[in-house]
């Protein structure tokens, strides 16, 4: 059983550093077959991507293009004469069940 930093960095696929995110959530992604561990030893302080979003993501919207080519996770939209925040359906997901160790 491996053990997980408090902290974890995830990397693409092409070894760019993405995000940082907790150990229990980095665990779970491994778990899942979303991303594989990275050589290190002692803790595990990186995990990177099995595979690109592109292929099992739903995008909001069109790229911003920006150099990253993100897609923001919510958008205004205008109603008369007020605006409200449309959020993509994943953010709205509840947090996943994590074990605890």
């Amino acid at each position: 059983m491996r053990i997980y930093a408090s902290r974890v960095s995830i990397l693409s696929g092409s070894g760019y550093h993405l995000r940082s995110i907790p150990g229990p959530l980095a665990r779970a992604m491994v778990d899942g077959g979303t991303a594989t561990v990275k050589a290190s030893e002692g803790r595990v302080r990186m995990v990177e991507l099995s595979h690109a979003a592109t292929t099992h993501a739903e995008r909001i919207g069109p790229p911003t293009g920006t150099a990253t080519g993100v897609t923001p996770f919510h958008r205004w939209v205008h109603v008369g004469t007020s605006r409200i925040v449309e959020h993509h359906p994943r953010c709205l997901y509840p947090m996943p069940l994590l074990p605890e160790d």
